[in-house]
C-alpha cells in the first residue's frame, strides 16, 4: 500500500511540476481601463423626483413594497406584516395578511 501511495505521490508531483513550470505561449499584458465619461445618457442626473412627497403611515414603518390594486387605490406592506390601503395621502384602511379583508 505504501508503494502505491508513493507512486501516486510521485506522479502527482510530476504532473504538478509540468503544469507549474512548463512555458506557455501566452504573453500577458496589462488591461487599460477606458476613460470614465461621467453621468451621461441614461445615467445623467435629473430632477424627476424633486417634487415627490412622502405618504404618512402614522405608527407604521415602511413601506416595504407598494402596488396599485384592482380598485385603483395604492396598497403598501409594512415590515410588521400589515397591508395598508392608501387614499388621499393618508392611511384609509388596514388589511391583515390573515383575513385579507379591510378593517374599518
Amino acid at each position: 500500500m505504501r508503494k502505491v501511495l508513493a507512486a501516486l505521490g510521485v506522479i502527482l508531483a510530476l504532473i504538478s511540476a509540468y503544469f507549474l513550470l512548463w512555458p506557455v505561449p501566452v504573453d500577458p499584458v496589462s488591461w487599460q481601463a477606458p476613460v470614465d465619461d461621467g453621468y451621461v445618457d441614461p445615467f445623467a442626473t435629473n430632477d424627476l423626483l424633486k417634487s415627490a412627497t412622502g405618504i404618512d403611515l402614522g405608527e407604521f414603518e415602511g413601506p416595504e413594497d407598494a402596488t396599485r390594486g384592482p380598485d385603483g387605490r395604492i396598497y403598501v406592506t409594512t415590515s410588521s406584516g400589515w397591508i395598508i390601503r392608501i387614499q388621499n395621502r393618508g392611511v384609509s384602511a388596514f388589511v391583515t395578511q390573515s383575513t385579507r379583508y379591510p378593517r374599518r
